[in-house]
């Protein structure tokens, strides 16, 4: 564990490290597989980020398959270490299904989701 006081810590905002190079499709329903093959090659680092501590603040982490591509683009430029901060994470919700029987002998589903 990495302890600092606040006068220790020197964070710069240097958004120029990371540009996305070109735009992808959306990866609703992708496996993760698909969706490393996805994203690779989507973004650049700067030669800026070499030997540098990076920290990588993403707004909802999903699977975490764009962050991972980022770090390792980040790292492949020379960065000594990269962390993830998010703001957001979703979960992959439990969804449950059952049928009943409702008056006059019809069928209805209900749907139950678990977070």
């Amino acid at each position: 564990m990495i302890k600092a006081r606040p006068s220790d810590l020197k964070l710069e905002l240097a958004s120029e490290l990371l540009e996305r190079h070109r735009a992808t499709e959306s990866q609703v329903g992708y496996t993760r597989q698909q969706r490393l093959a996805n994203l690779r090659g989507a973004f650049r680092a700067s030669d800026k980020a070499r030997g540098k501590n990076i920290l990588l603040v993403d707004d909802v982490f999903t699977t975490g398959t764009t962050v991972s591509e980022c770090a390792r683009v980040l790292r492949r430029a020379g960065a000594e270490k990269v962390w993830v901060a998010t703001v957001a994470r979703v979960l992959k919700s439990e969804v449950t299904f059952a049928r009943t029987e409702v008056e006059g002998g019809e069928q209805a589903f209900a749907m139950a989701a678990k977070a």
